[in-house]
């Protein structure tokens, strides 16, 4: 119902209730990470991510910004590394006998899911669902960016690291070479157990 303020005369014992009445927030001030404390260090890279980020706007007073002069509010999130530097994939054609583009080769997408979510305007809220990092690597965070009547905010997400998914198949990352009839191939065959993403998986669990 909002809010009432309440008045009393002291030695009376009477008193006045107003009518209901509600606080809008004031100009956008700073943008927040509501389950920033909830993130996790380490995400899989065959799973989105375990707790998905939950961003809004916030006012000086710490209100939510749920009235705002911009039409159609969304979050939008991109992945950066504290480096700087993403990893990509290499360049060079997968080995013989690999087919392109299977589970023997990097997959072409680090981050997937769906990057923009609306701004709820109930809540004021932009809710991420289905994000997933697909790259094994460490000191990865997301960044969130919202327009606002006061110009583009952003935030950082805690950061965070990506482990291999589940093993499901296994390639050749090396192929032997320099082999003669003379003797052993001076170059070994290197086999490695990979996810679904082309990542190594050490233990082919």
């Amino acid at each position: 119902e909002g809010y009432r303020l309440q008045f009393n005369a002291t030695g009376f014992g009477f008193g006045v209730t107003s009518r209901p009445f509600y606080v809008q927030n004031t100009v956008p001030d700073y943008p927040f990470v509501s389950n920033f404390d909830e993130m996790r260090p380490w995400a899989m890279a065959d799973r989105p991510l375990e707790v998905q980020p939950r961003v809004s706007v916030r006012d000086r007073f710490g209100n939510a910004v749920v009235f705002d002069d911009i039409p159609d509010r969304r979050v939008v999130t991109r992945i950066l590394t504290l480096t700087g530097q993403l990893p990509t994939p290499p360049g060079s054609p997968p080995a013989p006998g690999q087919a392109p583009e299977s589970i023997c080769t990097v997959w072409p997408n680090l981050l997937e899911g769906t990057a923009v979510v609306p701004v709820n305007l109930e809540t004021g809220e932009g809710t991420f669902t289905d994000l997933a990092v697909r790259h094994v690597m460490q000191g990865y965070k997301l960044e969130f960016e919202m327009a606002t009547s006061v110009g583009t905010l952003y935030a950082n997400s805690t950061v965070f690291g990506v482990l291999p998914g589940n093993a499901i198949g296994i390639c050749g990352m090396h192929q032997p070479s320099r082999c003669s009839d003379m003797g052993q191939c001076r170059d070994r065959a290197v086999i490695a157990c990979v996810d679904a993403y082309g990542n190594v998986q050490p233990t082919c669990a």
